[in-house]
């Protein structure tokens, strides 16, 4: 899920509106340079001589940030590590070399004032290529941060693409291989070993062979681990075995189109995976084009028909995401369901009914062997009190069979099986003799489902906080309205600076810094005034000794401003990151401890959760982060921009304030614009984005049951609206 969205959001990034803004700053930097040596070539030659001490340190910090990249999705990915404080700390490094720009104009400005006072060049010339210079290395400076995007696009680029490229060696989409024309159902298993590609030192699978005739119905028993399940996978063509042959109706299976083998086998697995949508679309997973009376007919072998009538929308209700609004046995129905849907001729029923309580498995196991009449089916059993009446037994022990025939016949030898029956029930004695009988009923069911849930939000947690970048503002409109539907009262910044009381004296510094960097660009206004005065009135010796003065506190100002944004980046990030930790932590310790109600809510899935833990922590820590810094810079800068206007040129400040007033408020209404739009868009990428999850978190069934394609077409379809109206915001 992090290569699929986060992977891809940084390659976007690295090729859309940044790579634009890139080659938008290199030609400002190429024009400045040109506009400054056509007006003086020897002024700018000087100032060029500085390029190195600008350059230098943006060149250290791209291979940097070449290097932390990687290192930063991982940590994010394992356990939501605070890289992101590391990268502000490169960014305020970065600013801080922006900055130095102001330390090195001294011996610029007086060469300058020497040219003006030999003859050589007029005052407004020194200024063009002052500001032309300045102007093409301040371009240059913007373009930094974006090398950095293009490099974490390269970064991330490398997976996606080694995905895209990579041909499976079992392809489930191929068109080649056999169909037959009558499948009667006949399995041969000859001699099959099979080790698994991350352990190939491992075998699984020791030379296995079984052998089925059609409609026959037998069982694979045995302890975790020693190869059932394999061999199931085998027979899906999940895997190729290592060595030997598996044949249906004596065509070897490798033979076989791999969808078409899909499409005659049922599967009925031990966790069922249903998706978020209708009873009825669950079901027409099985075979699309089935009729209403079939899926009825189809219901009522599987003992789901009455059930599903009872649910408050009849087969049209939708059952949340992994059919978290049924229990454990209307779930194992719907999918027996769902198999019997494509009328399969082999069944493979993989512990279907071990997870469930004892009066939901009689009615499963009663819909069991309603499906499988007429079908070759083969079970692998748990508990070994359902399988006494099928056809052959098949005992594994680590990869091999020990023991193959009837229940009675097994019994008869008290070998392997027959410890596994007494044990059995050994323990079903145990557990009758227990004064108090844990049973799965409603709250049985609603507690193991809570559990299931936080485990799943534990897996996806790391994953998640991965895609955590930046807060955008559909993202923060999206939450306000959530928040109003659910009447939860708005939080105010008074509200979270409380909450972050640990880092107030942090906070008191950064904001005091912050003030302080605000006031650069109206002060240097004041100096830069005077500068041009000086350039322009008095004696040679009056504009060399102003020129030196000014130069000085060119020099001062730009100490003050790199120091302190540095100082101040460093601690708004550190308390943002300390601040988001406490957060996510108490946020996670709170939810785990919810009773399984607060987990049957639609709006508390584990995807919901995720994203609070996730992004919306992080949203808050904007309160308190860089950004409440340039809030406050720029506030700073705004009122000490229009008391100098109005100090130095009352006539003037007006009108200045006036077209300030004009662009902030167009501004004020792009961004309201564009974040109204931007509103439906986060929602309607939330749909994707659970689809995605469920399709790979459920990749076997989606294999099984031959629908890559159709969830392919959904994921697009999704897609294509957030993708148009992404479009329309950027142009």
């Amino acid at each position: 899920m992090d290569i699929l969205f986060s992977g891809i959001d940084r390659i976007r990034d690295g090729i859309g509106d940044k790579l634009g803004a890139m080659f938008a700053y290199v030609a400002t930097f190429i024009a400045g340079m040109n506009v400054a040596l056509w007006n003086s070539w020897q002024m700018t030659l000087v100032m060029i001589a500085f390029f190195p001490v600008f350059f230098g340190p943006l060149t250290v910090a791209s291979k940097i940030m070449a290097a932390i990249v990687p290192k930063e999705q991982k940590a994010y990915a394992n356990a939501g590590a605070t890289a992101e404080e590391v990268i502000h700390g490169i960014r305020t490094v970065v600013a801080f070399n922006g900055q130095e720009k102001e330390i090195k104009r001294k011996p610029i400005h007086r060469y300058g004032t020497k040219l003006v006072i030999s003859g050589n060049i007029t005052p407004g010339t020194v200024f063009a290529v002052f500001w032309a210079v300045i102007g093409g290395a301040f371009a240059a400076g913007q373009a930094a941060p974006q090398i950095g995007v293009l490099i974490s696009s390269m970064t991330a680029a490398a997976p996606i693409f080694a995905i895209i490229d990579r041909e499976p060696p079992i392809d489930s989409l191929s068109e080649v291989g056999k169909k037959l024309d009558n499948v009667k159902g006949k399995i041969s298993v000859a001699d099959v070993r099979f080790s698994y590609p991350s352990r190939p030192e491992v075998e699984v699978l020791k030379g296995v062979t079984i052998d089925i005739e059609s409609g026959q119905h037998i069982a694979l028993v045995g302890h975790s681990g020693c190869g059932k399940s394999t061999l199931v996978g085998l027979l899906l063509r999940f895997y190729e075995q290592t060595s030997g042959q598996i044949f249906i109706d004596d065509v070897p299976l490798k033979d076989l189109n791999i969808k078409y083998l899909r499409t005659i086998v049922g599967v009925v697995s031990q966790e069922p995976a249903l998706f978020a949508d209708t009873v009825e679309n669950n079901i027409k997973l099985g075979r699309s084009d089935i009729s209403w009376e079939e899926m009825e007919t189809c219901c009522k072998m599987a003992n789901a028909h009455e059930f599903i009538m009872g649910l408050s929308q009849g087969y049209k209700t939708r059952i949340g995401e992994g059919g978290v609004q049924l229990s454990g046995g209307q779930k194992q129905r719907v999918a027996i369901a769902r198999a019997l849907a494509r009328n399969p001729r082999i069944l493979l029923l993989d512990e279907a009914t071990s997870a469930l309580d004892a009066e939901s498995e009689s009615i499963v196991q009663e819909a069991l062997e309603n499906a499988q009449s007429g079908r070759t089916t083969i079970s692998i059993a748990h508990r070994l009190s359902t399988i006494k009446n099928v056809d052959h037994i098949y005992v594994f022990d680590s990869g091999r069979i020990v023991e193959d025939g009837k229940h009675d016949e097994l019994m008869t030898r008290n070998g392997v099986y027959a410890e596994l029956v007494k044990a059995q029930e050994i323990e079903k004695a145990e557990a009758e003799d227990t004064e108090e009988e844990f049973e799965f009923t409603s709250f049985g069911a609603k507690t193991q489902l809570r559990e299931s849930l936080i485990r799943k939000m534990s897996k996806k947690l790391s994953r998640a906080i991965s895609r955590v970048s930046e807060v955008t503002d559909s993202e923060l409109d999206h939450l306000e309205e959530e928040a109003a539907e659910k009447k939860v009262e708005d939080a105010s910044i008074l509200d979270i600076i409380k909450y972050a009381r640990k880092e107030w004296p942090e906070l008191v510094v950064a904001l005091a810094l912050s003030v302080v960097r605000g006031m650069t660009f109206p002060v240097f206004s004041i100096i830069y005034g005077r500068m041009f005065k000086t350039l322009t009135a008095g004696t040679n010796a009056e504009k060399l000794h102003g020129a030196m003065m000014n130069a000085l506190w060119f020099t001062i100002l730009g100490l003050s401003s790199g120091i302190s944004t540095l100082i101040s980046g460093y601690l708004f990030g550190r308390a943002g990151e300390s601040f988001t930790k406490r957060l996510r932590i108490s946020l996670f310790a709170n939810i785990v401890k919810q009773d399984g109600e607060y987990f049957d809510r639609e709006d508390h899935s584990s995807g919901k959760l995720t994203t609070r833990l996730a992004t919306d922590a992080p949203n808050i820590r904007a309160a308190i982060d860089q950004r409440l810094a340039d809030v406050v810079g720029a506030v700073s800068a705004m009122i000490g921009g229009i008391s100098i206007a109005f100090s130095y040129g009352p006539e003037m400040a007006p009108i200045g304030v006036l077209t300030a007033g004009a662009l902030i408020t167009i501004q004020t209404l792009v961004a309201q614009y564009l974040k109204r739009r931007g509103q439906k868009d986060a929602i309607k990428a939330e749909e994707p984005s659970r689809l995605a999850s469920e399709a790979i978190e459920q990749h076997k069934t989606v294999q099984y049951l031959t629908k890559e394609q159709f969830f392919v077409q959904k994921f697009v379809h999704q897609m294509n609206g957030p993708h148009k109206r992404s479009i329309f915001r950027v142009v």
